[in-house]
């Protein structure tokens, strides 16, 4: 069964002013269980277009989108960021850290929009912050770590949930190449041990090369879908 689904999945964009703006054609796409995927294109192909059909972060134009076969075009907004908190994980290249609070509660902040009691709580976030080896920094605020650090802390957060599948957008963009890489091989190992699907962007050929399936995208198309194994 896949996780996710996109039938003929479409999005524009206008203003209202000027001529409408396809950043994704009529899309099909099957995403399922522990796959390891990399949307790879340059700026502009679509890749964040398609990132957040994936995730339901926006709604097509047209199409369809399941969810373990649930058809999301049947759920209201509460309905559908209740399904998009149980079913996803977000990584954003820009971190999304909420800068006055601790590694510790950047974390939990999750699991107290999912209403998760205090002693889970607890234990899902030390166990997080433990698989991403930020164990002896959980006290520190973003401000007092560095960019892979604070990368990692948001791994942490995508992963406490326990989601279906994780979201990263050009997760290393803002990374030197080799914490970019360490970032990978984190996704990797946490792939491996929690058997989460994880569906990331990038441009970075150091980066595409470490996935096990690449989707090429071109003017909001995907050109080529290349499965590697592993």
């Amino acid at each position: 069964m896949a996780l996710v689904e996109l039938r003929q999945v479409m999005k524009t964009y206008s203003d209202g002013q000027s001529s409408p703006v396809t950043a994704l054609q009529a899309t099909d796409l099957l995403v399922g269980p522990g796959e390891f995927v990399c949307l790879a294109g340059p700026s502009g192909a679509g890749k964040t277009t398609l990132l957040n059909m994936i995730g339901c972060i926006d709604r097509p134009t047209s199409g369809r989108i399941l969810i373990e076969e649930k058809d999301t075009a049947t759920l209201g907004r509460g309905q559908l960021a209740k399904i998009r908190r149980r079913a996803f994980g977000f990584v954003f290249q820009s971190f999304n850290l909420i800068p006055v609070l601790n590694a510790y509660e950047n974390v939990e902040y999750v699991l107290l929009l999912q209403n998760v009691e205090a002693d889970e709580r607890r234990q899902r976030v030390n166990t997080a912050l433990a698989s991403v080896g930020l164990s002896r920094l959980m006290d520190k605020r973003p401000g007092q770590l560095s960019g892979g650090q604070q990368q990692r802390v948001a791994a942490a957060r995508a992963i406490v949930s326990r989601p279906l599948v994780v979201l990263a957008d050009e997760p290393t963009a803002n990374l030197d190449s080799k914490t970019g890489e360490e970032l990978i091989d984190l996704f990797a190992a946490l792939k491996q041990q929690l058997q989460t699907t994880f569906v990331f962007s990038s441009h970075d050929p150091a980066v595409i090369r470490r996935a096990q399936r690449i989707l090429t995208l071109r003017d909001g198309r995907i050109m080529t879908d290349e499965r590697l194994g592993g």
